[in-house]
Parts: C-alpha cells; sequence; structure tokens
C-alpha cells in the first residue's frame, strides 16, 4: 500500500518495474532485472503464456489416449461374447478396464509432475 501510494506520487518517467528471476545455481539468491514502467507485466504475461502452452498438444493427444483406453474394452465386449463365450469376454473387458484405470492414474500423476517440472525449469518471474 505504501509503495503504491509512493508510485503514484513519482512521474511516470522515473517509475520502474524490479523483476526477479529464478536462480538456477542458488536458489536463495534470486536473479533481479529492472526494466522501465509497465513493461514488467508484459513480461510476465508473456511467460506465463509460454508456461501454459508447453505441453498443450501433449495434454490432448493423452487425453484421446485416455478416451480409447475406455472405449476399447467396451467394444472388444461383444467380440469375446460372440467368439468365445461370456467367460473370456468378461476376463478380457474387466483387464481392459484395469488397464484403463491405471493409464488413467499415469495421466493424472504425469499432468501434476509436468506442471510442478514447467515451474521449476522455467525462469519464472515475478514483479515486486
Amino acid at each position: 500500500m505504501l509503495g503504491m501510494g509512493l508510485a503514484q506520487l513519482l512521474p511516470k518517467s522515473q517509475l520502474t518495474d524490479v523483476l526477479s528471476f529464478a536462480n538456477p545455481n542458488d536458489e536463495n539468491q534470486p536473479l533481479i532485472r529492472e526494466v522501465p514502467g509497465g513493461e514488467g507485466r508484459k513480461l510476465i504475461a508473456e511467460a506465463r503464456a509460454k508456461i501454459g502452452n508447453i505441453f498443450g498438444g501433449r495434454n490432448t493427444f493423452m487425453i484421446v489416449l485416455l478416451i480409447l483406453a475406455f472405449l476399447i474394452p467396451m467394444f472388444s465386449w461383444n467380440y469375446y461374447l460372440t467368439n468365445y463365450g461370456a467367460t473370456v469376454a468378461a476376463i478380457m473387458s474387466v483387464g481392459g478396464f484395469v488397464a484403463a484405470m491405471i493409464f488413467l492414474g499415469f495421466f493424472i500423476m504425469s499432468s501434476i509432475l509436468q506442471k510442478e517440472w514447467v515451474e521449476i525449469s522455467c525462469n519464472y518471474q515475478e514483479l515486486l
């Protein structure tokens, strides 16, 4: 609050944005960069957009695979029921659903870990 009040008193030409970057060598000493006033928010918006779009295509592909993993056992039920009987159809369908659930678990874990990895590996910027 005090900083914002003082910033309103200064002329716009003298204002600067102070950014802190993650330091890959020492996490206790962030890298500091000073940019002209108003440009800091643009840099932060660009960095957040970059973080959000890195794995956009990969997630779509994984969701399609996940849907297929749940649909294939449903369609295989009819095939195994007509050719091999109810017992084999039940075993194969349950096996398919179990595999789909394992795939779902790996998908959820990878999406959570990928978000953490992206935030750690990118030079995330903060406006001070």
